[in-house]
Parts: structure tokens; sequence; C-alpha cells
């Protein structure tokens, strides 16, 4: 499991590989924080390509992420889910939340 972040322009892009579970949270709060303190982020793009499993903290992790984005005027995106963690995705009600490509 590991989480990196990358930036290109206006887009952050948080990667994150393996099992999205709780002993990431640091490492994805501090990737996220960091595209949040980034004054030419727009655009934060959570690639979840590499992940096999999430578990419910990793959706607590992401809705924390988006109560200190969002405001913070940056857009989110969930991009390249796996048909299983997108299931789960779904089942939580995240298309709601969050814009998933």
């Amino acid at each position: 499991m590991s989480c990196g972040i990358k930036h290109e322009g206006a887009t952050s892009t948080i990667t994150v590989a393996g099992r999205f579970v709780f002993e990431l949270h640091r490492a994805f709060r501090d990737a996220y924080e960091e595209a949040q303190n980034r004054a030419q982020t727009t655009l934060v793009v959570i690639d979840l390509s590499g992940v096999e499993y999430l578990d419910s903290s990793a959706l607590g992790m992401m809705l924390l992420m988006k109560e200190r984005l969002v405001p913070a005027g940056k857009k989110i995106q969930l991009k390249g889910a796996a048909p299983m963690v997108r299931r789960i995705l779904e089942t939580a009600n995240f298309q709601k939340l969050f814009e998933i490509v």
C-alpha cells in the first residue's frame, strides 16, 4: 500500500495503490494538505486505479478531504476505480458527493 502526490499545472494527483485502509491515513492526509496549500491547484484527482481494496476508513478519509478541499476552492475527482472499488463507492453513494471518472 502506498500514497503519493504529483503536481502538473493546476492539477494535483494523489495516487493510492494496494489496500486503501487506515494505515494510509497520515500519508493520504499529508498529500491532500499539500494540494490544499498549493495555490496553483484547482483540481485534485484521486487516482484509484492501483487500489485493490478499500474499507470504511478510506471512505471516511475521503470525506474529511472533501471537507478541507472544497472550502479552499478545490474541485475533486475520483479516477480509475476498478469495478469492485467502484461498487463500494456507489454503495456508499459517493457518486453524489464526488465526480467519479
